[in-house]
């Protein structure tokens, strides 16, 4: 997959509508309307600067109307002698305690934040 490839993999469903070659900020207003109707959707970005931009896209175009959490990457390497910062932990936490009573949202992350092993 390029770095710039956007797709949409949703859960096939009896009369689905599959959404290809979603430019720009589509992407998100495609997420925010297909949030409602399933189950929480886990959108994976490269990186954390592609993370925050789509978090506030999605916010943009979701309101309050959905819930939108974030799971950062660490940012530091697992080797370091220091730790992430305190509020890279503190949503990171925020995220994991929510996602058990989760019904419908959307949850950002990155490809590394996916890769670390969490108790």
């Amino acid at each position: 997959m390029r770095e710039n490839d956007h797709r949409i993999v949703l859960p096939a469903a009896p009369g689905a509508t599959r959404w290809g070659e979603l430019y720009g900020s589509s992407l998100a207003w495609a997420l925010v309307e297909a949030a409602p109707v399933s189950a929480p959707i886990l959108v994976v970005a490269p990186t954390g600067r592609e993370a925050d931009r789509m978090l506030a896209e999605l916010a943009f175009f979701a309101g309050r109307a959905q819930t939108l959490l974030s799971f950062p990457d660490r940012e530091t390497l697992p080797y370091d002698p220091f730790s992430p910062h305190p509020d890279i932990v503190s949503q990171r936490l925020h995220t994991l305690a929510a996602l058990p009573e989760l019904k419908r949202g959307l949850v950002v992350t990155t490809r590394s934040a996916l890769l670390d092993r969490l108790p």
